[in-house]
């Protein structure tokens, strides 16, 4: 035990005693790991500011049924809209890459958002995309018009309820949309 002591005690000192050892051993990561953390952060910044100025081509099936939320969508610059897209083919096209995502709305969906209903949206998208920058965009536009709609509801139930409301209800329950996400998958060696 004495002479491994001894022996690491020896090498320790030869190695504090060689500068280009210290330098490698101290210095050199001192100075390169924040280098390479930068450049790696610069990168992800860079790739992030370019994924968000790509337009999205995205499907829309049922613009009839829900005119205002096509609106909300074409309203975005950052949208290219397709609406002759089969419903039955979306899958297929995002798997292409002819799509980069796509929106489906339901024959019912005004006339649910008009009771106060629930309406259900169906977005779909490859979460394999680079940052996933299109279905953030998707829920974007779709809580933007879900917003208006909640707040459409509120100031025409606030007129017709407004001496029926008891001190309690300080929080309004609207119905809001609900958005059902289809997340497709590729698999980048078989290219399905």
């Amino acid at each position: 035990m004495t002479r491994a002591v001894t022996i690491f005690r020896k090498e320790l000192k030869d190695t504090m005693r060689d500068k280009r050892t210290i330098i490698m051993l101290v210095v050199v990561p001192i100075l390169v790991i924040p280098l390479l953390l930068g450049l790696v952060a610069k990168l992800g910044q860079s790739l992030s500011a370019r994924a968000e100025a790509e337009t999205s081509t995205i499907g829309f099936v049922g613009s009839e049924y829900g005119s205002a939320l096509y609106e909300q969508f074409a309203a975005d610059t950052l949208f290219e809209i397709r609406t002759d897209i089969d419903a039955g083919r979306i899958e297929e096209l995002i798997r292409d890459d002819s799509l980069e995502g796509a929106v489906v709305v339901p024959p019912e969906f005004a006339r649910r958002v008009e009771q106060d209903r629930q309406a259900t949206v169906q977005i779909y998208f490859r979460s394999s995309n680079q940052l996933n920058v299109t279905e953030r965009r998707m829920r974007d536009a779709i809580e933007a018009y879900d917003e208006s709609v909640v707040g459409r509801h509120r100031n025409r139930s606030e007129r017709r309820v407004e001496s029926a409301r008891s001190p309690w209800q300080d929080r309004w329950r609207f119905s809001s949309l609900y958005v059902r996400a289809v997340e497709l998958y590729r698999c980048h060696v078989c290219r399905h």
